[in-house]
């Protein structure tokens, strides 16, 4: 559902995860992540997906963006 705030499980060393119905795309969920550190990231996509998830995916497009300061408006 759009704009769906529910949480799953803290992981360590992600503090944002979203995950989003495509407004345009029916069939396709956008996926949201905000790392702490590129090694927490390493740990967890080094694992990878369990088999049965890993078969429902029919597509992935990871793109990392880096931001260089955060500060309060």
């Amino acid at each position: 559902m759009p704009g769906d705030r529910r949480r799953g499980p803290r992981r360590r060393g992600l503090p944002g995860l979203r995950h989003s119905a495509d407004l345009i795309e029916p069939d396709r969920i956008n996926v949201h992540e905000r790392w702490e550190t590129d090694e927490a990231l390493a740990r967890f996509r080094g694992a990878g997906p369990e088999p049965a998830q890993a078969a429902r995916i029919r597509e992935a497009e990871v793109r990392a963006y880096r931001i260089a300061a955060v500060e309060a408006p």
